[in-house]
């Protein structure tokens, strides 16, 4: 925290330039530093659109937030006293309503939309994108890896989705570009 100067994480650093704490400055970051092909789409209308998806994935009231939510909400009956609980619910939960409810909503239109968009290889045609990657590593907040590619132990009942309507929206082919997505461009076991 003391080299970051941030609370949050992740948070990239790069020689005495600020930290980038949010996932479009370090995808930027990381595109300016790679050498390897882009996560951007060069077409000015797929690049917005994957970044569109990218925001619903990894963004505020994405599936990452909604996923927060949902799970705060369950913590608010029976913890709300606890100031970890009361510092996490003012960090994540953005305006009045059923948090539980919100959160639900949200990432079953993120599934949804996620399901409609995945038409070929990629999330974006037949070229990696970062959205392709955010969906593999978000995916894990619902259904993780099995245990022999991402060590979860005790914790893992925390991030597996057990609400009908989300496993549904789960389907097989997002499931399978997951796993895809982490066989061909990504490291296993995933270290935590």
């Amino acid at each position: 925290m003391d080299w970051t100067r941030q609370n949050a994480f992740p948070a990239a650093m790069y020689n005495d330039e600020r930290p980038r704490t949010d996932w479009a400055s370090i995808l930027f970051l990381g595109e300016r530093l790679g050498a390897g092909p882009s996560l951007i789409p060069a077409d000015a209308k797929v690049r917005a659109a994957m970044f569109g998806l990218a925001h619903e994935l990894m963004g505020e009231m994405g599936l990452i937030w909604s996923f927060r939510l949902f799970a705060l909400a369950a913590r608010l009956d029976t913890d709300s006293d606890d100031p970890a609980v009361a510092e996490f619910a003012a960090k994540y939960h953005s305006g009045p309503g059923d948090v539980a409810q919100i959160g639900k909503q949200r990432m079953l239109e993120v599934l949804k939309l996620l399901d409609a968009q995945l038409d070929s290889a990629y999330l974006f045609g037949e070229q990696l994108s970062a959205a392709d990657i955010y969906w593999a590593t978000a995916c894990n907040v619902l259904a993780p890896l099995d245990e022999s590619q991402m060590t979860l132990g005790d914790t893992r009942a925390l991030f597996t989705a057990t609400d009908p309507d989300i496993l549904k929206a789960l389907t097989t082919r997002l499931l399978e570009h997951r796993d895809r997505i982490y066989k061909s461009h990504l490291e296993l076991p995933v270290a935590l």
